[in-house]
């Protein structure tokens, strides 16, 4: 059952929900220069940004959306400051232990400094340092074989085309409300990765 305590949806993101619906993206992406392409694989160079974080245990089903609820309540609003603020993309997933972790990207103006403190204190305010993130894009609804199988996609990439190598465990990035179309949702399983070939030569 839905906590009645959660922060009600503003306007101007209700409005944008329902473009989302139709895979209409409005919503601000961390800025990064893209180092290779292979159709729908990218090898991306991120500038540093701003997180807020939450980590819940549970089945991925109940994990996932306590954690959505919690970071959204967070930014329209529920914070010490009262300040509402804008839905940025993607959302990313990442499992930890027993634990599902969960990070809305803050916008851009926001620092570790800046940023609104949570009044939840399990929501954690973290700066993400720049990073190269491999991706691999797809549609539909994620589950655990889609998401295997991507991951292993990707890896077989980086590992015969690319001079990168898988540096930590993937996490899910989506980029869409569930409530979107299926085969118009964008979705990406991302790997940060290091340059194998310059570390060889080291």
């Amino acid at each position: 059952m839905q906590n009645q305590d959660h922060i009600s949806t503003p306007f101007a993101e209700k409005v944008k929900g329902v473009a989302g619906l139709f895979g209409i993206r409005t919503g601000e992406e961390p800025e990064y220069i893209l180092k290779e392409s292979d159709g729908n694989k990218e090898v991306r160079a991120y500038l540093p940004y701003t997180v807020v974080h939450i980590e819940i245990t549970g089945h991925y089903e109940h994990a996932t959306e306590t954690a959505f609820l919690e970071l959204a309540d967070y930014l329209f609003g529920k914070n010490l400051s009262k300040t509402q603020m804008s839905m940025t993309l993607p959302v990313l997933q990442e499992k930890k232990g027993k634990k599902w972790a969960m990070c809305f990207v803050l916008p851009s103006r926001y620092t570790m400094a800046t940023a609104p403190v949570p009044e939840n204190l399990e929501i954690k305010i973290e700066s993400r340092p720049g990073e190269v993130i491999a991706s691999i894009e797809y549609a539909g609804i994620n589950s655990r074989e889609k998401i295997a199988e991507k991951k292993q996609e990707l890896v077989q990439w980086l590992t015969k085309e690319t001079s990168f190598a898988p540096e930590s465990e993937p996490r899910i990035a989506q980029y869409d409300p569930p409530m979107s179309i299926p085969f118009l949702r964008r979705n990406e399983i991302q790997i940060p990765v290091r340059n194998a070939s310059f570390n060889k030569t080291m």
